[in-house]
Protein backbone atom coordinates (compact mmCIF):
# COMPACT_ATOMS: atom_id res chain seq x y z
CA UNK A 1 0.00 0.00 0.00
CA UNK A 2 1.35 3.44 -0.84
CA UNK A 3 0.39 6.95 0.19
CA UNK A 4 -0.05 10.03 -1.99
CA UNK A 5 3.70 10.61 -1.97
CA UNK A 6 4.29 7.15 -3.42
CA UNK A 7 6.02 5.99 -0.25
CA UNK A 8 4.98 2.87 1.57
CA UNK A 9 2.33 3.24 4.25
CA UNK A 10 2.35 1.08 7.38
CA UNK A 11 -0.64 -1.21 7.72
CA UNK A 12 -1.28 -1.21 11.46
CA UNK A 13 -3.68 -4.15 11.60
CA UNK A 14 -1.31 -6.38 9.65
CA UNK A 15 1.43 -6.01 12.24
CA UNK A 16 2.13 -8.42 15.06
CA UNK A 17 2.46 -7.78 18.77
CA UNK A 18 3.71 -4.30 19.70
CA UNK A 19 6.34 -5.82 21.94
CA UNK A 20 8.09 -7.66 19.13
CA UNK A 21 10.79 -5.74 17.26
CA UNK A 22 13.70 -6.89 15.16
CA UNK A 23 16.71 -7.98 17.18
CA UNK A 24 18.82 -5.05 15.99
CA UNK A 25 16.03 -2.61 16.79
CA UNK A 26 15.60 -4.07 20.26
CA UNK A 27 19.32 -3.67 20.94
CA UNK A 28 19.40 -0.03 19.87
CA UNK A 29 16.28 0.77 21.90
CA UNK A 30 17.55 -0.54 25.21
CA UNK A 31 18.11 2.30 27.67
CA UNK A 32 17.73 5.06 25.09
CA UNK A 33 15.23 7.90 25.56
CA UNK A 34 12.68 8.90 22.93
CA UNK A 35 14.65 12.11 22.33
CA UNK A 36 17.78 10.08 21.56
CA UNK A 37 15.80 7.71 19.33
CA UNK A 38 14.38 10.63 17.35
CA UNK A 39 17.90 12.01 16.93
CA UNK A 40 19.06 8.63 15.62
CA UNK A 41 16.02 8.40 13.33
CA UNK A 42 16.84 11.82 11.89
CA UNK A 43 20.23 10.39 10.98
CA UNK A 44 18.38 7.73 8.95
CA UNK A 45 18.99 4.96 11.46
CA UNK A 46 16.36 2.42 10.41
CA UNK A 47 16.66 0.59 13.72
CA UNK A 48 15.65 3.73 15.64
CA UNK A 49 12.52 4.09 13.52
CA UNK A 50 11.63 0.45 14.18
CA UNK A 51 11.92 0.97 17.94
CA UNK A 52 9.86 4.16 17.89
CA UNK A 53 7.22 2.56 15.67
CA UNK A 54 7.09 -0.59 17.80
CA UNK A 55 6.64 1.45 20.96
CA UNK A 56 3.82 3.66 19.67
CA UNK A 57 2.00 1.82 16.85
CA UNK A 58 -0.79 0.46 19.06
CA UNK A 59 -1.44 3.83 20.69
CA UNK A 60 -1.45 5.59 17.32
CA UNK A 61 -3.81 3.05 15.78
CA UNK A 62 -6.16 3.27 18.79
CA UNK A 63 -6.21 7.07 18.54
CA UNK A 64 -6.91 6.95 14.80
CA UNK A 65 -9.63 4.36 15.25
CA UNK A 66 -11.41 6.53 17.84
CA UNK A 67 -10.89 9.71 15.82
CA UNK A 68 -11.97 8.27 12.46
CA UNK A 69 -14.49 5.62 13.62
CA UNK A 70 -13.47 3.50 10.64
CA UNK A 71 -11.04 0.57 11.01
CA UNK A 72 -10.09 0.53 7.32
CA UNK A 73 -9.20 4.23 7.26
CA UNK A 74 -7.36 3.96 10.60
CA UNK A 75 -5.39 1.03 9.17
CA UNK A 76 -4.32 3.10 6.18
Amino acid sequence: MTGASGRGVFAFAALGDAGQAATGAAEIGRGISDVQLVALARESRHEALEVIYGAYKTRIYTFLLRFLSDPETADD
